[in-house]
């Protein structure tokens, strides 16, 4: 678990540390490749994805600190040196780092769903690479392996939907609701035979991508109201 790579006093290079900042890497070109296209400040966006990179590590550290405190024994320790005693939440990492994304977008007056298409393929490479770091690690190979196959497959999917994105006449949004189905549904089904609570964060995110569907598709349950033609009223007529 966790092969060390380097160790130098308290620091200890990892493997899932190596591919993790490859990942956030290749997200950063990815997003700075997304930012050139839609004509957006692409130091802005940068200074958006390192702030967000920051508080995913920061939020991920939270919340595995949270759920496995008997990892820590109540040591501040090693609760603070991360490359000593690694250990991350993907779930709450992956939230902070979104949330903080989303919000830099709205501050710098993107429009969201463009934004968030672009921050969903960027984010997207990172996972893969995390996933891939944690199954060289020996983090439950068979789940891993399963999990880093089905990120690659959703990863071309959205690519190769994307291409199709304009002959189709679809609004934004939909390949970012796509992402979240697809990954939830992948997360739900990995849980599930795991027995993990963590499939009802797959749940979560496969509800959440398709109510921004239903909304960005225009689907509506309601009866289409029927107006009737009205007559030209006449003399007296007063009905």
């Amino acid at each position: 678990m966790w092969p060390t790579l380097i160790s130098i006093g308290p620091i200890d290079i990892h493997s899932f540390g190596v591919l993790l900042f490859l990942g956030f890497f290749l997200g950063a070109f990815k997003l700075w490749q997304k930012a050139k296209e839609a004509g957006w400040e692409e130091t802005a966006v940068m200074d958006g994805w390192l702030i967000a990179g920051a508080g995913a590590v920061i939020t991920g550290r939270l919340g595995y600190i949270l759920f496995y405190p008997e990892v820590f024994g109540g040591s501040w320790y090693k609760m603070i040196f991360l490359t000593k005693f690694p250990g991350l939440s993907a779930e709450t990492a992956w939230l902070g780092g979104l949330i903080i994304l989303l919000v830099w977008g709205f501050k710098q007056k993107l429009n969201f769903w463009t934004w968030f298409e672009a921050v969903v393929a960027a984010v997207l490479l990172v996972e893969i690479m995390a996933h891939l770091g944690s199954l060289l690690a020996g983090a439950g190979w068979l789940a891993e392996t399963i999990r880093v196959a089905g990120l690659v497959l959703v990863y071309g999917l959205l690519n190769f939907w994307e291409k199709r994105y304009r002959t189709l006449n679809l609004k934004e949004g939909v390949l970012a609701a796509a992402y979240l189905i697809l990954t939830g549904v992948l997360s739900f089904g990995l849980g599930w035979r795991q027995s993990q609570p963590y499939q009802w964060w797959g749940v979560g995110l496969a509800v959440a991508g398709g109510l921004i569907l239903w909304f960005r598709s225009g689907i509506t349950i309601k009866a289409p109201v029927k107006k009737l033609p009205s007559r030209k009223k006449r003399g007296f007529d007063y009905v």
